[in-house]
């Protein structure tokens, strides 16, 4: 449906649609995982939900679990991209995932199965860059 009523921005729809449950739910956990003595202290000090509190005191302390819900959604978001851009097919877009439907769509197997074998492995570096991320954020 999307592909269909805005061609040109159906991949970062796409995309889009898959990040955000990721990054929302990140988002959440962070400000659920602040310690209770400190949200007491907001509520005695200050407004616990106000703008000072917020920008101060809980995406600070929550940034953890975003930075993570982040990294987390990039891998994914490129995986998507790229299975996208081969649903939608659209040539205005040039990535990987339009080179791999043209090299199908003109039975053009060796390109297909190049163009493959660079996406796992692009894949592959960026997700292992990202686990190197994410153990470096956890300690």
């Amino acid at each position: 449906m999307v592909c269909i009523l805005i061609p040109e921005n159906a991949l970062l729809i796409v995309v889009f649609l898959v990040m955000f449950p990721i990054i929302y739910e990140s988002i959440v956990t962070g400000i659920e995982n602040i310690d209770e003595s400190v949200m007491m202290a907001l509520r005695i000090d200050a407004k616990p939900y106000g703008f000072n509190s917020v920008f101060r005191v809980m995406i600070p302390m929550s940034r953890p679990y975003i930075i993570l819900g982040i990294i987390q959604s990039i891998g994914l978001g490129m995986k998507v991209s790229i299975m996208a851009e081969v649903l939608v097919g659209n040539p205005g877009i040039p990535g990987l995932g339009i080179i791999i439907h043209e090299g199908y769509q003109y039975a053009y197997m060796p390109q297909v199965f190049a163009i493959s074998i660079l996406a796992i492995a692009l894949i592959g570096v960026i997700d292992f860059g990202l686990r190197l991320a994410k153990k470096s954020f956890n300690k």
